[in-house]
């Protein structure tokens, strides 16, 4: 039952809820403390289920609606995952709940019952597929429910939880501490507004919602779309197509960075920017949306400069690169991305060295692990002439020689040595006799991508042998790459 949880940890970190003092005696901490033992060390659901109705009661008579919103969850998650049928029961409970809250409570029960809805359709859709719009709206049997009717429920359902708007935006996180997962990220979700928002665009981002779409489907073809915030939040986006998801994605967007536009801190304002960008730049059909959306990068590394909340952007930047160049083919002769790996690796140093402090450098770091990430691999022909010397082509990348053995090998050898994939094996190759070593130069390269030699190999005496190759002259397997072929002259 650990699973349960996680899955509640994942629904309550884009969640919080209000802590009132209880005036009971209750300890509200010590009982969930008992509650997630008996879930995740006893493996007692049921048990906690009782445990989780209890604080759910007392919550209610005290009206602490934090507690009473978190026991709902809690109840969720264990009716869900214990009882046949529980995830339309605890479905029909939230609605009921629903009706009986005000704001901002009602928000965060209107989001959770969205996000049910959505993960009961995920996990039946298979029983939801092929049926057909027939029956009129409305229908309160979820059974009897097209792929249609959920998602406009569950659109509904999010876009209600956004209401009362400046209400949710003057609601504060710092009194929530209590009850907030905590993370790296409170700067950038500072009121439950911003909270409700992104799990709204979580939904309307998914692009499966819109597997049926009417002849006049809302695209994605301004490039006001990639604007400045400045112009991006006042542009009218013209289509007949309301309902769709991507549509609904832009207008969140534009209040979502309309209430931060103002923010003596740029962090919050920064982050729905960049992921509004990323989204459009998804979702854009427009062919010049490659350089619309560097341009849109660049300009926000212009904007603050030498700031760190630039991190992120520049990473995005150095990633936009890095896609450039896994798209470059040296037989289409698109030359002008041959060098695009190198320029994402200055902007990810450069990232790296100025704010190594940021989820942004961090996130370099791994690309510049994968640029600059060498390789190794062998060819050779599996049976070569006596007497005559043989090619064989070395793959590589960021590497500028390589050392080789050549050691005789028979059946019963190969059987000692095991299987390829075991360190075993390369660490007894490493100590065979060889009866040939030498280091071979490399032609450089400067544009980090993975390249091939043909190499000369001098001619041998039948027999089985086993070719090496190694970065390091000692063989080793600590910090090296090591190759192998099996070949018969």
């Amino acid at each position: 039952m650990q699973s349960i949880k996680i899955i509640f940890l994942y629904i309550a970190s884009g969640l919080v809820f209000h802590q009132l003092k209880s005036q009971t005696n209750m300890n509200y901490d010590e009982s969930w403390k008992k509650i997630d033992i008996l879930i995740g060390e006893k493996d007692l659901p049921r048990s906690a289920l009782t445990e989780v109705e209890k604080i759910y009661d007392r919550a209610r008579k005290d009206k602490n609606h934090a507690q009473q919103i978190k026991a709902l969850v809690y109840m969720s998650r264990i009716v869900v995952a214990t009882e046949e049928g529980g995830d339309t029961a605890i479905i029909s409970k939230m609605e009921s709940e629903i009706r009986s809250a005000q704001a901002p409570q009602k928000n965060i029960l209107q989001s959770i019952t969205a996000h049910l809805y959505w993960q009961y359709l995920q996990n039946n859709r298979w029983e939801y597929y092929g049926r057909t719009n027939t029956e009129p709206s409305g229908k309160k049997d979820i059974d009897t429910w097209t792929i249609d009717d959920f998602h406009h429920k569950i659109s509904a359902l999010f876009l209600a939880s956004l209401e009362n708007q400046k209400l949710l935006q003057r609601t504060r996180l710092e009194n929530f501490e209590p009850l907030i997962t905590k993370g790296n990220s409170r700067e950038l979700r500072p009121t439950l507004y911003d909270l409700l928002a992104h799990r709204a665009l979580d939904y309307f981002e998914d692009d499966e919602k819109d597997i049926t779409k009417p002849a006049y489907a809302f695209t994605i073809e301004e490039n006001a779309a990639f604007d400045p915030i400045a112009n991006f939040v006042h542009h009218s986006f013209l289509t007949k197509d309301t309902a769709s998801g991507l549509y609904k994605a832009l207008r969140i967007y534009q209040d979502l960075l309309s209430f931060h536009r103002e923010d003596k801190s740029p962090e919050a304002l920064m982050d729905a920017d960049l992921r509004r960008l990323r989204f459009v730049y998804r979702y854009a059909i427009m062919p010049e949306k490659d350089e619309v959306y560097r341009m849109a990068l660049e300009h926000l590394v212009s904007q603050y400069g030498e700031q760190p909340v630039t991190a992120g952007a520049r990473y995005l930047l150095a990633w936009f690169y890095y896609q450039k160049g896994e798209a470059y083919d040296e037989i289409k002769g698109n030359e002008e991305l041959k060098y695009a790996f190198r320029k994402a690796k200055e902007i990810a140093e450069a990232t790296v060295s100025l704010f190594p402090k940021t989820e942004g450098a961090q996130n370099c770091i791994g690309l510049l692990n994968t640029l600059l990430r060498k390789s190794l691999a062998l060819q050779t022909e599996k049976v070569n002439l006596p007497g005559e010397p043989f090619r064989t082509l070395v793959e590589y990348k960021n590497l500028t020689s390589c050392y080789f053995r050549i050691v005789p090998v028979n059946n019963k050898l190969k059987e000692q040595l095991g299987n390829s994939y075991e360190a075993a094996y390369w660490n007894k190759i490493a100590g065979l006799k060889a009866v040939r070593v030498w280091q071979q130069q490399l032609p450089q390269t400067d544009d980090l991508r993975e390249h091939s030699v043909e190499i000369k190999i001098d001619s041998l005496p039948v027999g089985e042998y086993l070719l090496l190759g190694s970065v390091h002259k000692d063989f080793g397997r600590e910090d090296n790459l090591l190759a192998a072929r099996y070949f018969f002259v």
